[in-house]
């Protein structure tokens, strides 16, 4: 009986390992739902914003938020990457 226990142990943690890497964050950061306006990459939409590493790593329609350690709705804000607002 002591031989299985050991082998149910081994078991639970491969389990759990492969389960932690499955859940493993893509991103920092999700920015979700803003207006992205970005002239260099002819860009003005509706996109949600992946940050990685303090860099951008990411901009499709949707990105989703279980992907990220964070995510901030930011609908009806305008994400500006790379400009400077001088007001």
């Amino acid at each position: 009986m002591g031989s299985w226990t050991s082998y149910d142990n081994r078991s639970m943690r491969i389990f759990f390992l492969f389960a932690s890497l499955l859940t493993a964050q893509d991103f920092d950061l999700v920015l979700r739902g803003g207006r992205v306006i970005d002239p260099r990459n002819a860009r003005d939409g509706r996109f949600d914003v992946a940050v990685k590493a303090g860099k951008i790593a990411a901009v499709e329609p949707s990105i989703d938020a279980a992907r990220a350690r964070r995510a901030v709705d930011v609908t009806g804000l305008v994400i500006t990457p790379g400009m400077i607002d001088l007001h």
